[in-house]
């Protein structure tokens, strides 16, 4: 993805990488807090990573802040036929089975439980 793209459109990117040091998940809350403290967050959204879907749900739930997670699952069939896909989901006090690819693959960041 293009930095350059996005700061074009108006965005403001932050970047974080392995090989600089900077994407440890202690750096991570730094700048996310900074933002929350600085401008206010509206959502927070991610993808597949572990950590940060653990750190999130963390940031989201200490500062009343909404969030979804599009999770990457090994799907045979991709109908939801198979149930190859299968997670188990917190909804409420229940634990439920969704489909990654049918019911998702985005949910709710705080019901997803981490692997």
């Amino acid at each position: 993805m293009s930095t350059d793209y996005f700061r074009d459109l108006g965005a403001n990117v932050i970047t974080v990488t392995d090989s600089e040091g900077t994407a440890g998940v202690d750096n991570i809350e730094r700048i996310i807090e900074g933002l929350v403290a600085d401008q206010g967050v509206d959502a927070f959204y991610t993808c597949g990573s572990n950590r940060l879907l653990r750190l999130l749900q963390a940031l989201g739930e200490r500062h009343g802040i909404p969030g979804e997670i599009a999770l990457e699952q090994q799907m045979a069939c991709g109908l939801g036929m198979c149930h190859c896909c299968v997670r188990p989901f917190r909804k409420g006090e229940r634990l439920v089975n969704l489909r990654v690819c049918r019911e998702g693959p985005v949910f709710d960041m705080q019901e997803a439980m981490p692997w």
